[in-house]
């Protein structure tokens, strides 16, 4: 029998080892090379990302095709038309995956933009807009037919106690005021609140 849960984790954990493959890409260079294992290692041992590469979350592939689109722009300078279409994949998939990979997609997005000049480059960036609004928008389609809003869980869709929920948590868990933000990654990834990363 094919599919299921296995099927998935599959799927995740080679979307794990190619986000670590592209991220030690990312750091090919001779003097580079010592902080793409301090990269990779920070994550293998850490609770939160293990529990994360287990457990069935899409953040493995998101960050595969975060780290393949940076790769792909590294590796040519000024990318042409079927570059910024591959990008452009790259970005709706990671858009439509989870709503939080709408933000690195639009991180590349005001990257494409800061490096371009002139027409032939607007055209490029605007291929790339096109793809990535095609591969996203069934997605979005989809959530938006079937809940009324393409934000759902959040911001009042039709699955409010679903989004009040989230909120409650967050504000039981994690509000302990301003102050506290810029520690929030690393009592994020103490073992006791491994569970709480979504």
């Amino acid at each position: 029998k094919y599919g299921g849960f296995g099927a998935a984790k599959l799927l995740l954990f080679l979307g794990a080892v190619g986000f670590f493959s592209a991220i030690f890409a990312l750091f090919s260079g001779k003097r580079e090379r010592a902080t793409g294992i301090v990269f990779v290692l920070s994550f293998l041992i850490s609770p939160l990302a293990l529990s994360m590469f287990a457990g069935g979350y899409v953040e493995p592939l998101l960050g595969f095709l975060l780290a393949a689109a940076l790769l792909l722009v590294d590796r040519n300078g000024e990318p042409d038309l079927r570059t910024h279409c591959v990008l452009g994949v790259l970005a709706g998939a990671m858009a439509s995956f989870k709503l939080n990979g709408a933000f690195p997609a639009a991180c590349l997005l005001i990257r494409l933009i800061l490096q371009s000049r002139g027409r032939t480059d607007a055209r490029r960036v605007a291929a790339f807009c096109l793809t990535a609004l095609a591969v996203a928008a069934p997605f979005y389609l989809r959530v938006i037919l079937e809940t009324g809003s393409p934000l759902h869980p959040y911001f009042g869709s039709a699955g409010a106690e679903t989004s009040e929920y989230h909120h409650a948590l967050g504000t039981e868990k994690f509000d302990h005021g301003v102050w506290w933000l810029p520690f929030l990654p690393f009592a994020l990834s103490l073992p006791n609140l491994r569970r709480l990363y979504d």
